[in-house]
């Protein structure tokens, strides 16, 4: 199948593939039927047939087998002609480097081998809290990737002693960082090579306003347009960032020194032979990205990802001197 141009498929030809489950995991899924195949490609709605390619199991749920849309964000449906969508098969979003951010939805049971492989575009994913099994190298090489978030516990992946030279989920995903939601069971420090965090969820922009106190100080220019404490940020970039948007020196910018009253004590540390520190401004619990550039006009390039240290309002990333001369910005991650 041309997973570029999906067309239905027919029933004469060869089913398509399976996700492969180990028996400890068929134990763990009571549901999961031993043939997940021998289906018929639903006749989907034009929109959604243009962006996804899928097959129906015996049990009536749906796999997601491939992807032919523009890419940018995307939410994977739950359910497809009333039936429930209920994995993403192997390959099925390989190579889909237009993808920015994905959300699976809590239908979803199980991601396939290399499912977003080579998504290098991708820079975070949300995923439901149905997921309980994600297959070997499932984001393989997102190279971009920087946060997945898990709505559920810790998700079932092949141990290593299974499959010693298979990939890790999270494999050639420098930045990634996994956040998981208090309460839910399972996570240790590290997840599939992947450093690990508690999520704290944004709040919404109208319970911001409020908290923040900016409906109340500026009730006319309280608009995620609006500016009103005249930083340079929009009122809804501060939202994003998690600085104050009354107060004009509450803002997310580099500083050339360090404040070590506003620092924590491992970013007070002697700065080592051969690197360079990057101060900024910074808000306790949010999570910040470091780029880099030879040249103004050049390309950035993510260096580096913090999470803010409670009780902060600096942080500190030591960095590769990377030659003579080298420029850097801060972002908010998602």
């Amino acid at each position: 199948m041309n997973l570029n141009n999906p067309t239905p498929m027919k029933t004469n030809l060869a089913p398509p593939r399976l996700i492969p489950f180990p028996k400890e995991v068929k134990r763990a899924l009571p549901g999961l039927p031993h043939l997940m195949l021998f289906l018929l490609l639903l006749l989907l709605p034009a929109a959604v047939q243009a962006q996804f390619a899928c097959y129906t199991n015996l049990d009536g749920s749906i796999t997601i087998s491939g992807y032919a849309g523009p890419g940018g964000a995307v939410n994977i449906p739950s359910e497809i002609n009333g039936l429930p969508v209920t994995s993403i098969d192997r390959l099925a979003f390989l190579h889909c480097t237009s993808l920015t951010s994905v959300t699976i939805p809590n239908s979803v049971t199980a991601i396939g081998i290399a499912a977003f492989s080579g998504c290098t575009g991708l820079k975070s994913v949300i995923i439901g809290n149905g997921v309980i099994y994600m297959d070997y190298g499932a984001f393989l090489d997102c190279t971009g990737l920087t946060s997945a978030y898990f709505e559920g516990d810790q998700a079932l992946s092949l141990p290593e002693h299974v499959y010693p030279m298979h990939p890790y989920v999270f494999g050639g995903c420098p930045f990634a960082t996994v956040f998981y939601l208090a309460g839910a069971s399972g996570w240790g420090a590290m997840y599939e090579l992947a450093p690990t965090a508690v999520w704290v969820p944004r709040p919404t922009y109208v319970d911001w306003a409020v908290s923040s106190g900016l409906t109340a100080q500026f009730p006319a220019a309280s608009g995620e347009a609006d500016d009103p404490d005249g930083d340079g940020f929009t009122n809804g970039q501060e939202w994003f960032a998690g600085t104050a948007p009354v107060q004009n020196t509450s803002r997310l910018q580099l500083e050339l020194t360090p404040r070590p009253a506003d620092l924590s004590a491992s970013d007070q540390t002697p700065i080592p032979a051969g690197q360079r520190a990057v101060y900024f401004r910074s808000v306790p619990g949010r999570y910040y990205g470091v780029q880099s550039a030879v040249d103004l006009g050049g390309t950035w390039e993510l260096q580096a990802t913090r999470i803010a240290a409670p009780g902060t309002t600096q942080t500190r990333i030591l960095l590769p001197i990377p030659g003579p001369q080298a420029f850097y910005r801060v972002e908010a991650l998602p």
